[in-house]
């Protein structure tokens, strides 16, 4: 690998510090620390699906209780780092399943336990 010294005479900036280096030229995701690690990139499986069993569990557990509004898009997306497109996913998928109904003008709503699959088992 590239030392710092070497990788800042390819960047345009006049690196003089390791310490400099990393705060112009390194890359994006180097310089990210707030994004939350709750969802696995590399597992195969699509961070909206992630997302979508995480709210599933939280419902399951009663954190989010029928008749509550769920997090919204927005909400979700700032707290996984996804795109308000993936948090959409995510509630689409939850509805699908039946554990979400959108309500005009409330957004996304906790349907009653009975309409939630028996086993946690849906595709």
């Amino acid at each position: 690998m590239a030392s710092w010294r070497d990788r800042a005479v390819a960047c345009s900036h006049s690196c003089r510090s390791a310490m400099a280096w990393a705060k112009a030229c390194s890359t994006w995701s180097t310089r990210v620390t707030n994004v939350p690690d709750d969802l696995d990139d590399l597992s195969g499986v699509p961070r909206y699906l992630q997302v979508a069993r995480i709210i599933e569990a939280e419902i399951r557990a009663g954190q989010w209780p029928p008749g509550q509004p769920a997090p919204s898009r927005n909400q979700l997306a700032e707290r996984y780092g996804i795109a308000r497109e993936t948090a959409a996913r995510a509630h689409a998928w939850l509805a699908k399943a039946g554990y979400l109904v959108a309500v005009p003008g409330v957004g996304m709503v906790v349907t009653p336990a009975r309409r939630w699959p028996k086993d946690g088992s849906h595709s």
